[in-house]
């Protein structure tokens, strides 16, 4: 496995993180804009619930990256 500079993890932990939110924003807008008109409450309801709890998965996935980036930081820093 080659080794990667501090600097160009981060940039590429940041990328991940980045992408992770956009993705996440991204999908819920469209998951909501494509919802039929006519769902009842019951169903609304259910879709609701999936959209959210595949929210919180991403927003987990987000915060390991920003963990990892931290982390990072952290270990750089004392190094210099």
């Amino acid at each position: 496995m080659r080794k990667y500079p501090s600097g160009k993890i981060i940039k590429m932990l940041h990328g991940s993180f980045v992408f992770e939110e956009k993705t996440l924003f991204d999908f819920q807008y469209d998951c909501y804009a494509k919802l039929p008109g006519s769902l009842n409450k019951k169903e609304l309801k259910r879709t609701k619930m999936i959209l959210d709890t595949m929210m919180v998965q991403t927003l987990n996935h987000a915060n390991i990256i920003s963990d990892l980036i931290a982390k990072f930081y952290e270990r750089t820093a004392k190094k210099l």
